[in-house]
């Protein structure tokens, strides 16, 4: 799974951290940003439901937002 490409490819992967939405994704993000790490990835969110917070959570902390990974992974989801 993707944990295992990231772990062969970098000396030192953190335990995944899980969060509901709504503030505590932004809490999260925080705490792993203030790290320092070369590399934070983020999955999840409940989908397209009321509660779900976490794009505007995730937005404000973006150095540079690539939104053609997402599409990328999205596309491979409804290929395979």
């Amino acid at each position: 799974g993707p944990r295992n490409i990231i772990e062969s490819r970098a000396s030192d992967v953190d335990d995944p951290t899980v969060v509901p939405d709504g503030p505590e994704v932004r809490r999260a993000l925080e705490a792993a940003l203030a790290l320092g790490p070369d590399l934070l990835l983020t999955t999840g969110g409940t989908g397209l439901t009321p509660g779900d917070r976490t794009p505007e959570a995730t937005a404000p902390l973006l150095d540079r937002p690539v939104p053609g990974i997402a599409e990328a992974i999205r596309a491979a989801g409804v290929a395979g």
